[in-house]
């Protein structure tokens, strides 16, 4: 009975579940392997490992020195990935950056689906993931720029759920 159940929604969301796969390898595949290529992600992690020893995880420093030129969130969900193996890895520190974009194209995908089909709504997720920029950014660990990508989706999902209450107290008038 279990495996019926599995086949019916792999067939119902075939398309979903192809989207979850393509997601999973475009933002996971070898994500630890490097180190950090780029200025910024190593800073983030230099300020991370220095939360971690020094405890102190409201005033932020990079060399002794207090940093204040970000919010502490990306230092925060590093440093919460991190806690595991009580280091900061490469990929500890972005891993925050690749499940933001991850969950950018399934909300992407979620919200047009609303108000087309399942095939555009796979569509409009794949062309957001395949984005160059996009795709530099979650994998090289800027994860301001994913989060704006995932703050526009939830602003996305925001106006749809306010335009279908508008749309039903019209037509319940």
């Amino acid at each position: 009975m279990e495996t019926n159940q599995f086949h019916s929604f792999v067939k119902q969301y075939y398309l979903f579940c192809i989207l979850v796969g393509i997601g999973f390898f475009l933002f996971f595949f070898e994500l630890g392997s490097r180190s950090f290529e780029i200025k910024d992600a190593r800073r983030f992690a230099e300020i991370t490992q220095e939360m971690m020893q020094d405890g102190n995880w409201l005033v932020l420093h990079s060399h002794g020195n207090t940093y204040m030129n970000k919010p502490p969130m990306l230092m925060w969900l590093i440093a919460l990935f991190s806690s595991i193996g009580h280091q900061v890895t490469p990929l500890a520190a972005r891993l925050p950056s690749a499940i933001a974009g991850l969950a950018s194209i399934f909300m992407t995908y979620y919200f047009v689906q609303k108000f087309f089909n399942q095939r555009v709504a796979f569509i409009a997720a794949i062309i957001l993931a395949i984005a160059q920029k996009i795709f530099e950014k979650i994998k090289d660990h800027v994860l301001d720029d994913t989060l704006n990508t995932l703050d526009v989706c939830t602003k996305k999902r925001q106006i749809t759920l306010i335009f279908r209450r508008n749309n039903q107290k019209m037509y319940q008038q």
